[in-house]
């Protein structure tokens, strides 16, 4: 494609690279194929209909007809809006926000062990979570795992290889899941979330209901 063609398609947009798979030609008011078909042939029609009553050569009033046909298709062509367009696809992978609870009571112990012996809820949690690793690894192939500690509010957890999370000691003096859910939320602002998991012992400040607001803001 000659560079002035691609200037006048373009726009004059600096940068765009006729020559790249994505660049494509559209017009910015594309008619059907119908449309296009009525328009060639009224163009051909008007063109034979304005010389074929004139005197003089045949082979020059068809000429003059065609070259009429073709200033009207090209006419019909411009006002369609013909340009070249650079088509950018970023895939946004879906968010998932895994929440773990750190409250200090997570460190009592009255979790069943697998026996007659009992365990604190932090190692339930830990075997749950082991448990639990090959789905995570699945998920995090596809989605963006987002893991969070959380007491009175949510905090992002250091990385351990990339994939699991490194648990420190629960110490949080308070368990505020809701106000961890809101601000899990406010981290995962203008993303594609695919769900929220929550690892805790279930004990919450205030009660174990969530706010009416934030129930409504999941819904």
């Amino acid at each position: 494609m000659g560079d002035w063609i691609a200037r006048a398609l373009s726009g004059g947009s600096p940068g765009l690279d006729p020559d790249s798979p994505l660049v494509r030609f559209e017009f910015a008011h594309p008619l059907e194929v119908w449309h296009w078909a009525v328009v060639v042939g009224g163009a051909v029609l008007l063109g034979w209909w304005s010389y074929s009553r004139l005197e003089g050569s045949r082979w020059v009033r068809t000429a003059a007809g065609a070259v009429r046909a073709a200033v009207l298709l090209m006419l019909v062509v411009l006002l369609c809006g013909p340009r070249l367009v650079e088509v950018k696809e970023n895939v946004e992978r879906d968010w998932v926000l895994v929440l773990i609870d750190r409250s200090a009571s997570m460190g009592i112990v009255d979790a069943p062990g697998g026996g007659a012996s009992l365990r604190t809820r932090e190692a339930q949690m830990r075997a749950v979570l082991e448990k639990a690793s090959p789905a995570f690894a699945k998920m995090t192939a596809e989605r963006t795992v987002k893991w969070l500690g959380f007491d009175a509010g949510a905090y992002d957890l250091p990385m351990a290889g990339g994939t699991r999370p490194l648990l420190e000691d629960p110490r949080g003096r308070r368990t505020d899941l809701g106000a961890a859910i809101e601000a899990a939320l406010a981290k995962g602002a203008a993303r594609p979330i695919a769900g929220i998991v929550v690892l805790s012992d279930g004990r919450t400040t205030g009660g174990s209901a969530l706010p009416r607001t934030l129930v409504k803001r999941l819904a």
